[in-house]
């Protein structure tokens, strides 16, 4: 057979036809697939883009209220701070770092009981 395709160029010329028509419809279902691929993937971008600004909120106004429990915090430590004498804590430091008190000493009191020492401040602070 492929001797009698080699010896007809009719035969030759329709073969070679029928390759490059079977090569350019591959071609076409190749492109058509991924411009459908394409519309797909936008519409979903498109309709999860409400979802990300709610998504987006939510987490500033975690970062928010996070801040606003640090900011609190540290005011109670330095409002007690500056009512007591020192109490030396795991660090060593008699309110001398950063922030004006030691780690141990904002949270605890002498018994090592946070619940009491934080209904305390916030008693004190309003």
């Amino acid at each position: 057979m492929k001797k009698a395709l080699y010896r007809n160029p009719q035969l030759l010329r329709l073969h070679w036809r029928r390759g490059t028509l079977t090569y350019l419809l591959a071609l076409l279902i190749i492109g058509v697939l991924a411009l459908l691929s394409h519309y797909l993937v936008q519409s979903i971008v498109n309709q999860q883009e409400a979802s990300a600004r709610i998504v987006n909120l939510a987490g500033r106004q975690r970062m928010l209220s996070q801040r606003i429990t640090l900011f609190a915090g540290q005011l109670l430590a330095e409002k007690m701070n500056a009512r007591r004498p020192c109490f030396r804590g795991i660090s060593g430091d008699c309110g001398n770092d950063e922030k004006g008190t030691s780690g141990v000493d904002v949270w605890f009191n002498a018994d090592g009981d946070p619940r009491a020492k934080f209904s305390r401040r916030a008693a004190n602070f309003s």
